[in-house]
């Protein structure tokens, strides 16, 4: 299954939620594009580049006793992943047609780049993690001295967040319900 790539439309907002550093809420936070649902809820549209346990495509809502500020409702099946380009190196436009082609071996996008220095890409869960991590493997090989992590796989603590072991519940926005749309794991 290709990662969720949400369409383009004009009820787009942006919410601000903390960046965790450490255990802790670290200065300012990100300001992640949304798109409202119903029950006080937002679908995320564009992955963050800073926020960890989001991936687009998944709902939450705001928790602001939580350290992360949000609770996820509804994960996607997407993985959002992070690639740190080292000092010296930055992303250029040109890059582009090259990493999307690299990442849509897997049926994953290329989202973009946040501070010339973190490339952003999304992946479905069923892309295998082995498979994903020997391709996340040769772009570090592209840009030497880079590394790479999950937005969404692991906690704060670097405990994995297991979600996609999880049955995952679809929440019908309109009625409240809940169905169940498996998302095929292998």
């Amino acid at each position: 299954m290709d990662p969720v790539k949400m369409p383009v439309n004009d009820d787009i907002q942006h919410v601000e939620l903390p960046i965790i550093l450490k255990g802790a809420r670290a200065g300012r936070g990100e300001m992640v594009e949304v798109e409202a649902a119903p029950n006080a809820r937002f679908t995320v549209f564009e992955a963050p580049a800073f926020v960890e346990g989001l991936a687009v495509g998944d709902v939450f809502e705001l928790a602001p006793e939580e350290l992360s500020g949000f609770k996820v409702t509804y994960h996607s099946g997407n993985l959002t992943i992070w690639l740190m380009l080292p000092e010296g190196a930055v992303y250029r436009e040109e890059d582009r047609p090259g990493l999307d082609a690299v990442i849509g071996e897997l049926g994953g996008v290329f989202d973009g780049c946040a501070v010339k220095k973190i490339l952003i890409f999304s992946v479905h869960v069923t892309a295998m993690f082995d498979q994903i991590e020997k391709l996340m493997e040769r772009l570090t090989e592209k840009y030497p001295g880079s590394t790479w992590q999950y937005g969404n796989v692991y906690d704060w603590e670097n405990k994995p967040l297991n979600w996609w072991q999880q049955k995952p519940d679809r929440p019908n926005m309109e009625s409240g319900e809940i169905d169940f749309n498996h998302f095929d794991l292998p």
